[in-house]
């Protein structure tokens, strides 16, 4: 007992001591943290109104919020604790809700041979070429995976009953002849593995997924025509039902099947996500040179609206997702920042704006307020503002905060933005 008691005191003591060489390095920022100006374009009075939140977390311990103002930034205000909020939402936007990642462009350890398990159904081939590999050697070379499987393997993990089982039996994935596979291996001389390096020349292949109450939505991304046309059960977007157990835990019994088919030869798939209150399935694609934005209702599927965005300008640099508390949506697509507002289940586009260069695709927030649209993002030099209207973008700025100066590692950051 007496061990017990000394050592749960020294855990306490090395825990207090860590917390205090945070604060100690951090000392004297503590009432001095601010979000500056670097550069700003447009008419100011467009700025009006908007509130800008950033919350920064530094290793768990300690906080800041500071709320800055662009119409006024001398009103700005910035709050420290001591002891965080840990629970406090930090939201960030993603591009899928789930996904899967099936079969990866590049995979790397630098040691230990078990990690190898990993691969999500290609071990097994690995594993067969290990024992031929010397120790005390580097051993490289390219296979052909046909060789090896007539279907895709899939590192399919959901902890949902049936769901992995069942999505086996039905994205049978032919492996065509031209589908090879680079592998790497280092050996030392006790026969461990030092480096280890797989990787597929092409782009991998993904099931992004959307659950819904009823169910999972998922299709597969980076296939090649020729495979998407190989494909048993037609290149689209397929659905399987999910019911509850006794437990009323979701449960995967039945098959999935094909809710919405696409042409491969002249649609291609690129993303989709869901609305907050999850009755609308967004689904972009590209067709006819064109970037087209659906939308489907979640229970049935039926369409509900279809939008041609813009012109494919053949680089794929977009981000294809906005959220907000309301059903509204935002796209940056080939160089156009995209709005639309929701009514009632109806979409009116209500922004089209064709940017004079790209924008990140580190989105953090957007807020609307009927005629502005002020969006928030990343950017290499700090973070951006821009107030869009229908006539483009009539004023930005670039923030810098004060603690981007402090280099580490163990930062979490929320940026807000509020119209008001």
């Amino acid at each position: 007992m007496k061990k017990t008691v000394i050592f749960t005191f020294l855990i306490c003591f090395a825990l207090t001591g860590a917390l205090t060489v945070i604060y100690t390095g951090l000392r004297g920022i503590e009432n001095n943290v601010y979000i500056e100006r670097t550069d700003s374009n447009g008419n100011k009075s467009f700025a009006e109104g908007i509130e800008i939140n950033a919350s920064v977390i530094y290793a768990s311990e300690i906080g800041w919020d500071t709320v800055y103002y662009p119409y006024d930034e001398s009103k700005q205000s910035s709050k420290f604790n001591l002891k965080p909020d840990r629970n406090a939402p930090f939201e960030y936007f993603t591009y899928y809700s789930d996904g899967i990642d099936g079969i990866w462009s590049g995979y790397s350890i630098s040691a230990g041979g078990e990690l190898i398990d990993s691969l999500g159904g290609f071990g097994s081939m690995v594993n067969e070429i290990l024992p031929s590999v010397p120790n005390g050697s580097f051993y490289e070379v390219t296979l052909n995976l046909k060789d090896y499987y007539d279907y895709y393997p899939l590192g399919a993990l959901m902890d949902h009953e049936g769901f992995e089982k069942n999505i086996y039996k039905f994205l049978q994935i032919p492996v065509l002849s031209d589908r090879e596979v680079n592998l790497k291996i280092n050996k030392n001389d006790k026969g461990e593995i030092t480096r280890f390096e797989f990787g597929l020349p092409s782009t991998g292949i993904t099931i992004p997924i959307l659950e819904t109450e009823q169910g999972i939505y998922f299709s597969v991304i980076g296939l090649t025509q020729e495979e998407m046309l190989a494909l048993p059960f037609g290149y689209g977007i397929y659905y399987m039902p999910s019911s509850r157990d006794s437990d009323n835990n979701k449960v995967y019994e039945k098959m999935p099947y094909t809710v919405l088919e696409l042409d491969p030869e002249a649609v291609s798939f690129e993303t989709f996500f869901l609305s907050p209150d999850k009755k609308t399935i967004h689904v972009l694609t590209k067709e006819d040179s064109q970037w087209i934005a659906y939308m489907y209702d979640s229970e049935d599927f039926s369409l509900k609206d279809r939008f041609e965005m813009c012109p494919i300008s053949g680089d794929d640099n977009y981000f294809p997702i906005g959220k907000s508390e309301t059903n509204n949506v935002l796209y940056f697509v080939d160089g156009y920042m995209i709005y639309f507002t929701e009514n009632d289940g109806r979409y009116d586009l209500k922004i089209k704006v064709e940017l004079s260069e790209k924008m990140a695709n580190d989105l953090l927030d957007f807020a609307w307020d009927g005629e502005r649209l002020a969006v928030i993002s990343y950017e290499n030099n700090g973070t951006r503002l821009n107030v869009v209207t229908a006539d483009g973008i009539v004023y930005s700025e670039t923030l810098v905060h004060s603690m981007k100066n402090i280099t580490a590692n163990s930062f979490n950051w929320n940026w807000k933005i509020d119209l008001k």
